[in-house]
């Protein structure tokens, strides 16, 4: 007698429990609860948050690194989601770190036209001995 497995995944059930987890915690990165490139929680605090074991946490953040969603060194887990850094400076005056301390002052900057390296030149695409 042969025996069928049912391929209907539509249910939740029928998809593994860390994949469920995987998908949760995306979901808790892209609406912002982690920001891009900050460190996630260690496995016993997610483990706690999802009410599941370590391992299951475990298996779940290696599915998100296989998709590129996390990424893992020495420091620990973080989302690698696109988006805006932790810590972007709300807006960069010209020139850059060139601002004075006295309110009232004006900013000057100054612009040559110079004869880049060849080597630079070349890995920009730019047409050599010609000042940019």
């Amino acid at each position: 007698m042969a025996r069928t497995t049912p391929h209907d995944r539509s249910l939740p059930e029928a998809q593994p429990l860390y994949r469920r987890i995987a998908t949760q915690l995306v979901g808790e990165l892209r609406d912002g609860t982690i920001p891009p490139g900050e460190r996630l929680p260690g496995e016993r605090q997610l483990a706690e948050h999802f009410e599941v074991s370590r391992e299951t946490v475990r298996q779940a953040l290696e599915v998100l690194r296989r998709s590129g969603l996390v990424a893992t060194d020495r420091r620990g887990s973080h989302a690698t989601l696109p988006g805006p850094p932790v810590e972007t400076p709300a807006s960069l005056t010209f020139p850059v770190g060139a601002r004075t301390t006295s309110p009232d002052a004006v900013d000057r900057a100054t612009v040559t036209w110079e004869t880049p390296p060849p080597e630079h030149a070349e890995a920009l695409g730019l047409a050599p001995h010609r000042p940019t």
